[in-house]
């Protein structure tokens, strides 16, 4: 049994046409709009691209410069508590207190959120820790938990009260590849009755998971849509080429490098993407959502032109 909302109702999420600009002139975020509903929705974007401005400015932490924001109509910064009624977020500096147990720290969570039903309480949490894998822990103190255990404990006092909307923030950085799967298979069970909001620049947490996405580059919405749809972009634009090392330079000052390993012939093998390839015999290769989003981080910096 895992806890849901009491409602099965849709989230929907509009972002209309939204600049973010800090004190100082620094612009965070240039006319984004999005629109989005129930399921898991990728957004994907280089470091500093603008994804944890965008995500506290639906999560009502921070206002919009120009634009708006608003969660089924209603918007976000005329109504802050009634949105963060509706949501569960993970920041991507997720901490807990280190001397609780997980059951103390939710149940201290719980009773911030308005659960105030012991019993309840009670259910749900140990629900929400067998759901997230922390059941064989639940006396443990947290401050002897792995960075996934800790990870799985955010999403667990995220899901606290069965949210419709879900945020979660770079959620798998620095887990092992074991962890990193675990955690994006409960999220893709979880957007089956949710809107789950997913920032990452991992990309095959949004290849695996999400069937729309968003590439913020530089606080703008560089693409739009489905990851093969992404994925068609970069038709044409792949290619691998065998080079002696000394050869690689020369490479890497004209292509973007998606990847390089040592070829059978004891020179380096190099997955590229350029409009044009490389020369040296370069052969063109069947693209992927990370030549994709290589493709399009390249031409938004010019590189390459």
């Amino acid at each position: 049994m895992n806890p849901r909302p009491e409602q099965d109702d849709t989230v929907e999420v509009v972002i209309d046409r939204v600049d973010k600009v800090y004190p100082g002139g620094v612009t965070a975020l240039r006319g984004v709009s999005l629109r989005i509903g129930r399921g898991m929705f990728g957004l994907l974007g280089p470091n500093g691209a603008g994804k944890t401005t965008l995500m506290r400015l639906v999560a009502a932490l921070e206002r919009p410069t120009r634009g708006e924001v608003t969660v089924n109509g209603i918007p976000v910064t005329r109504r802050p508590s009634w949105v963060r009624g509706l949501l569960g977020y993970l920041p991507q500096d997720f901490r807990a207190y280190d001397k609780l147990t997980p059951r103390e720290f939710l149940d201290y969570v719980a009773l911030l959120k308005g659960l105030d039903d012991p019993r309840r309480r009670r259910r749900e949490i140990e629900l929400l820790l067998e759901q997230v894998g922390l059941g064989r822990s639940i006396r443990s103190r947290i401050g002897t938990f792995s960075g996934g255990m800790r990870q799985r404990l955010g999403i667990a006092q995220a899901l606290l009260g069965g949210p419709p909307l879900l945020i979660v923030d770079e959620p798998t950085a620095g887990l092992d590849p074991e962890e990193r799967i675990r955690f994006r298979n409960l999220l893709a069970e979880l957007g089956l009755t949710r809107t789950i909001i997913l920032s990452t620049h991992v990309v095959a947490d949004v290849e695996h998971s999400c069937s729309e996405l968003a590439l913020l580059i530089g606080g703008r919405v560089a693409f739009r849509g489905t990851p093969d749809a992404l994925i068609s972009r970069a038709v044409g634009k792949v290619w691998e080429v065998e080079v002696d090392p000394g050869e690689a330079d020369r490479v890497r000052a004209t292509h973007r490098v998606v990847s390089s390993r040592a070829a059978s012939g004891g020179g380096l093998a190099l997955r590229v993407v350029g409009r044009d390839a490389p020369p040296g015999g370069a052969r063109p290769v069947r693209p992927t959502l990370e030549d994709a989003y290589m493709v399009l981080v390249g031409e938004a910096v010019g590189f390459g032109k």
